[in-house]
């Protein structure tokens, strides 16, 4: 087949990215043409084209400022990729979210001709969901954009992925009917993460050998004062314990430290890392963590995370929460704990005492990866696209 990917997100950048990519590199393997397009990265009036494993990526033009390219509203690239994709062979356009230049394509290139439109819905973007986290003074308009063009891209595409179960629920409200919806989970990337030698590991990123390391992987979060609170109370009562964040700065949740500033010598942060060191960096940790506190903008989301840290071959230590809840409790590849700091603080420092357990949970992560891997989620994306 020749399928077209579509997402708002720019290049390396974002979880629709991270998706979006992973799957179509499944597809790939499958023995189908895939392209995926994305935002410009830069102002620019020329498309950049590169490859990722078959994958043919295209970084549309754009010349509004980054928010706007990176949001999916620039006009310029809405425009262009809209031609480009409408006058393309492609049997299969896959959006990956909304936003107008991810969705508006894939939708006039289904009227006009016999492709069907699939829309990947991973983010509750309306009410209950991002639009209730925005701040400004012109706020109210773009949580009503995304409120309602949400809606109405769901109900108006072909067939939709939804990541979770509750939003499979929205999905068939909003549509009237159950046709045409397939839940499609996140999975587990075994080609690049490995589970390695914890010693190896931290002698490579020069960490110490003798600290208890919980590792945080994240691209945006919104439980990072859940975390932070944890950890302080895990520190206050064990000292031999660091916490290893994953990706860019968070102001909120160093904010929490500000009564416990002699905790933060035990938070290592390297920052963003890339895609060819991030499977040390997961091997240098004893427990994954997935702060997962139990509201609506959780419920709609399966984290890409816990597929990385499945093929990390590490135990999660999570909240029994919508996605997170169920696939720990299916696999057996972890711990679920309350949301309370204290008692998710004890939940941790139980499990880095048994050393047993988290030998058991971490093979256990591992083999549920190479079950649940993007290759058998883009098998059971294949089969849809075949319906």
């Amino acid at each position: 087949m020749n399928v077209i990917f579509s997402t708002y997100e720019t290049k390396e950048i974002g979880g629709s990215y991270l998706r979006s990519l992973s799957l179509a590199q499944g597809l790939s393997k499958l023995g189908h043409k895939v392209t995926l397009w994305t935002s410009a990265k830069t102002i620019c009036l020329k498309p950049k084209i590169s490859f990722e494993e078959n994958v043919k990526v295209i970084e549309s033009i754009g010349i509004f400022p980054y928010r706007f390219r990176k949001g999916g509203y620039d006009p310029l690239d809405l425009v262009f990729r809209t031609l480009a994709i409408l006058f393309s062979p492609a049997e299969i356009i896959h959006s990956f979210n909304h936003r107008p230049t991810a969705s508006i394509p894939g939708l006039i290139k289904s009227l006009f001709s016999k492709t069907k439109w699939f829309v990947d819905w991973a983010d509750l973007w309306g009410r209950g969901g991002i639009a209730d986290r925005r701040y400004g003074l012109f706020s109210f308009i773009t949580s009503r954009v995304d409120h309602y063009s949400e809606q109405l891209i769901i109900k108006l595409a072909n067939y939709v992925t939804p990541i979770s179960d509750d939003l499979v629920r929205k999905a068939k409200n909003i549509r009237n009917s159950n046709k045409n919806i397939y839940f499609l989970a996140v999975g587990a990337n075994i080609d690049h993460i490995s589970p390695l030698k914890k010693e190896v590991a931290r002698n490579k990123l020069k960490l110490s050998l003798k600290n208890k390391i919980l590792v945080y992987l994240y691209v945006g979060t919104y439980d990072e004062i859940l975390l932070a609170q944890m950890f302080i109370e895990l520190r206050k009562i064990r000292s031999d314990v660091s916490l290893l964040l994953l990706g860019p700065n968070i102001p909120d949740f160093y904010q929490e430290f500000n009564k416990n500033k002699e905790y933060l010598k035990n938070v290592i942060h390297p920052g963003i890392v890339s895609r060819e060191m991030l499977t040390w960096y997961l091997a240098a940790g004893d427990i994954m963590m997935m702060p997962f506190a139990n509201k609506e903008i959780n419920l709609g989301k399966f984290p890409n995370k816990l597929g990385d840290y499945l093929a990390a071959g590490r135990p999660i230590l999570g909240n029994p929460t919508g996605e997170v809840k169920k696939l720990l409790e299916k696999e057996n590849v972890g711990v679920l704990a309350s949301e309370e700091p204290k008692k998710f603080a004890k939940a941790a420092d139980k499990l880095l005492n048994d050393k047993q357990k988290l030998l058991v949970l971490g093979k256990n992560a591992r083999k549920a990866a190479e079950l649940l891997s993007w290759k058998a989620v883009a098998q059971q994306l294949e089969s849809f696209y075949l319906k």
